[in-house]
């Protein structure tokens, strides 16, 4: 284990307590939410990053669901969305596949940390002064199948930075049934917040995207190629 980690562990850095000490208004922070995985659908996901007033730019870092789910659950709130994209790690990554007007940075090494970060990086720049961009990561218990908490922890530290000085908004969520509380700890301590994850009502079926079927605006990005999780050059 890192310096860094065991500094951590030793509260060198405060922790922001328990689920239940943590409340869903964070707008311009980043936090980290418990849920279990049965629970953490990507239109409930969604629906809680989109929790505040106005339009947001949204960025999925999916470990767990696929672009499909994210980009129903994006239809079904399109009025409140500027812009989406989304960073596909792994098995969901799927390269080649036709995507539905939706940038995506596929990343097909699920241990490619610093790819994603890249990719993340890029999106952020690319953001307008007057966006208020959102991001949301599915399964951080996902990537700590892939990287060991040693080399998670740096990456997230990292990245953490990067969405701070970007003003953004972040979600990660974690199961807290599958790491200990030693895990959990540690994790903790890299998050402005922790709250406790609600299951939502948001639809995730193609009826709930309405009528005309209409996706989401998007950033950019060849519709049939997908483009760039950036949207732009």
């Amino acid at each position: 284990m890192t310096e860094g980690v065991m500094r951590a562990n030793e509260g060198e850095r405060a922790s922001h307590g328990g689920p239940d000490d943590a409340t869903t208004d964070i707008d311009g922070a980043v936090a980290l939410v418990c849920e279990p995985a049965f629970r953490a659908d990507a239109a409930g996901q969604l629906a809680r990053a989109l929790g505040g007033d106005g339009e947001r730019s949204v960025l999925g870092i999916l470990y767990r669901h696929d672009v499909r789910a994210w980009t129903t659950a994006l239809r079904t709130q399109r009025d409140r969305i500027g812009s989406a994209a989304a960073v596909a790690v792994g098995p969901v990554a799927e390269p080649g596949r036709t995507r539905d007007r939706l940038p995506v940075r596929e990343v097909p090494d699920p241990t490619d940390l610093t790819g994603v970060g890249i990719a993340v990086g890029e999106w952020l720049r690319a953001r307008d002064d007057d966006e208020r961009p959102v991001v949301c990561l599915d399964s951080l218990s996902t990537l700590l199948q892939y990287a060991d908490l040693e080399r998670a922890f740096r990456f997230l530290h990292a990245l953490v930075a990067q969405l701070r000085s970007a003003g953004a908004t972040a979600y990660v969520s974690v199961d807290p049934g599958a790491h200990d509380e030693a895990t959990l700890a540690t994790l903790r301590t890299l998050f402005d917040a922790v709250v406790a994850g609600e299951r939502t009502t948001a639809g995730t079926d193609e009826e709930s995207a309405g009528a005309d079927g209409r996706p989401v605006a998007t950033d950019g990005g060849n519709p049939d190629s997908g483009g760039a999780a950036s949207g732009r050059e």
